[in-house]
């Protein structure tokens, strides 16, 4: 089986872990499996959390006797129920959907204080921006006062912003869960949402864990920025001859596509195009590519962008077209977010 897929069809996990498609089928009807996953024509989609858990089960029902039963309790502790009160904590640079504003479930840190303007006029110096252990602190304290019990702490990764490892610290002594998404922006935003949708249900700590673990690897984001000028943040007033401006001009025309694949890769450009058209076009090419990649498996869909609203809602209306049952969304960045992009930007992120 190769390793570089994302998800297992049930006869790639069965030759693996030596056992019949029967017996995943039986585990996975049995509750053993939460969280399995399904294509778009409603095939088992599986992946390494799954194949940990059933290797679990295959080690308690050799070493023990417990009944599925019993080992389902003792995996997924269903026998604590889940009645505390729970919130999520993420970065200001979050792009949310809205799906979960009205469960006062989420919160994020304060955003920048500065208009559009002041922030692209001093970008170099906020680039590096990060709430201090004081005030990711203060925040935890105010929800422990209001009646939260459990905090899920969720941050840009840790390749990207100092927020996480300064989240782990001021959480210390608190019944706060800290988790690295591996991702920003959008990408940080689906994951924010999918534990509010596993907080909404109930569920209990570990099975939200195992949720995280099984959606954080999932989360891949692509998109473009309009002037690769923005990707500069030397001294831009430093003088230069014609040629050198000419050139500049030239390139800072040019339309850098980044991607981030997964939790294991750190963003990186992909390519470069003349035009936006081209840029635009790549992408949609690249999501093709990443849904076959996930044996046609795409659970949401979030496109941002900052200023390029027509371009983004062409790409959203193309993606509608080609995944008509997936849920999409369409956000504006905020200013805060843009920061980690750039002020003319799109970005498409899925989960």
């Amino acid at each position: 089986m190769k390793k570089e897929r994302k998800l297992y069809k049930i006869g790639q996990l069965s030759d693996f872990l030596g056992i019949t498609q029967r017996t995943i089928r039986y585990y996975d009807q049995y509750g053993l499996l939460p969280y399995v996953k399904r294509s778009q024509g409603g095939v088992r989609l599986f992946d390494d959390a799954d194949i940990m858990i059933i290797t679990k089960v295959r080690q308690m029902q050799k070493n023990t006797d417990f009944s599925l039963d019993k080992i389902r309790e003792e995996l997924f502790k269903e026998s604590e129920s889940n009645t505390q009160k729970m919130a999520i904590v993420t970065d200001a640079t979050a792009i949310l959907s809205g799906a979960y504003s009205d469960h006062q479930l989420i919160y994020q840190t304060s955003p920048l204080s500065q208009s559009t303007v002041d922030i692209w006029e001093t970008k170099e110096m906020l680039f590096n921006a990060s709430s201090t252990v004081e005030q990711i602190r203060s925040l935890y304290e105010n929800l422990i006062s209001q009646g939260v019990q459990k905090i899920f702490s969720v941050h840009t990764g840790s390749y990207y912003s100092t927020d996480y490892a300064i989240a782990k610290q001021a959480s210390q002594g608190l019944p706060v869960q800290v988790v690295d998404s591996y991702s920003f922006g959008a990408g940080l935003g689906l994951l924010v949402e999918q534990i509010a949708h596993g907080i909404i249900k109930k569920e209990s700590n570990t099975q939200l864990e195992l949720l995280i673990s099984k959606q954080v690897p999932l989360i891949y984001q692509i998109g473009f920025f309009d002037q690769s000028q923005y990707l500069l943040l030397g001294n831009h007033h430093v003088k230069r001859n014609a040629i050198q401006n000419e050139l500049s001009h030239s390139f800072f025309n040019f339309k850098p596509v980044f991607i981030c694949r997964d939790a294991k890769q750190k963003i990186c450009i992909e390519n470069c195009f003349s035009t936006k058209v081209a840029a635009l076009e790549f992408i949609q090419e690249m999501v093709q590519l990443e849904f076959a990649l996930r044996v046609r498996y795409i659970n949401r869909i979030l496109i941002s962008y900052y200023h390029l609203s027509e371009d983004a809602e062409a790409l959203f209306e193309y993606i509608r077209q080609v995944f008509p049952h997936t849920q999409l969304n369409l956000v504006k960045m905020s200013d805060p977010a843009s920061i980690e992009i750039g002020p003319k930007a799109i970005t498409l992120s899925i989960i």
